[in-house]
């Protein structure tokens, strides 16, 4: 610790100082928790100029806490010296891209995309529910986890696992004339991840990026389905297609988002975030 106490805390207010004091009796914390990387990081530093690893992160936290004196209502530690980068929560560990809640999260709900695609109603296009787990996934999760629950899905089917319409699979069922659609469940949930971005989770923001997104979910598909029809069987006028593949199910998918509104908002407050 300095010798001057009183000289490190100049200009802080008592409840920064309090703040300050706390970082620095945690350092040994930080130091146990850190990650691999960042030990070898530490270890590096440590050799190349003879630092105590305790005198480093006490510097660190001191320095950084003299830059920053607002840190007592910060969540996130960011420490810079001598070049060094590490990057701590309060509790002293790093943050992951996702939890091992969030991977289960987003595989239960690409499993329920496959449960509702099985719920279907053979047609030209399948009508099933897939559509619905989508609103809800990105709903509920979140855009960013809902649109990795989409992809994980699509993924899955690709591979040959039977989570498509009528128990199909395969990057056949893709390439094929309704492989459109599924792509679009992607668009569908990337709009409502950057609305959510934009405006935040608003009842007018659920609602608009569901209907947005089912728009480029039809864009995408018939689009698609009008390419791969073409080529087999000839020309196709895009109102014929639309009639096959879209009219239909307007009415069918608008329910599905009033539905998937109300149970969004019913279950979000239930739902890590």
């Amino acid at each position: 610790m300095p010798a001057d106490k009183k000289s490190t805390y100049k200009g802080f207010t008592e409840a920064q100082e309090r703040a300050h004091k706390k970082y620095i009796a945690r350092f040994v914390e930080v130091k146990i928790r850190m990650l691999p990387e960042e030990r070898d990081v530490l270890k590096a530093h440590i050799e190349r100029t003879g630092e105590s690893a305790n005198a480093f992160l006490h510097r660190a936290i001191t320095e950084t806490m003299e830059r920053d004196k607002t840190c007592a209502i910060v969540s996130w530690t960011k420490i810079t010296v001598g070049g060094i980068f590490m990057s701590n929560e309060t509790t002293g560990a790093a943050k992951r891209p996702f939890s091992v809640r969030d991977l289960v999260l987003i595989a239960l709900f690409a499993a329920l995309m496959a449960i509702c695609s099985w719920i279907s109603i053979p047609t030209t296009v399948p009508f099933t529910l897939q559509t619905f787990a989508v609103f809800v996934a990105a709903g509920l999760l979140g855009g960013k986890r809902g649109t990795i629950a989409v992809l994980v899905y699509i993924l899955l089917g690709a591979v040959g696992l039977p989570v498509f319409a009528g128990f199909t699979g395969g990057v056949g069922i893709l390439l094929g004339s309704t492989g459109g659609y599924i792509i679009g469940f992607l668009g569908s949930a990337l709009v409502m991840w950057g609305m959510e971005k934009l405006w935040g989770s608003k009842a007018w923001v659920q609602i608009s990026s569901m209907v947005l997104g089912l728009l480029v979910c039809y864009a995408v598909g018939t689009a698609w389905f009008m390419a791969v029809y073409t080529r087999a069987n000839g020309a196709v006028e895009l109102m014929t297609v639309l009639g096959w593949c879209v009219i239909p199910f307007i009415p069918f998918d608008l329910g599905k988002i009033v539905l998937a509104f109300v149970i969004t908002n019913r279950l979000k407050p239930h739902v890590p975030q």
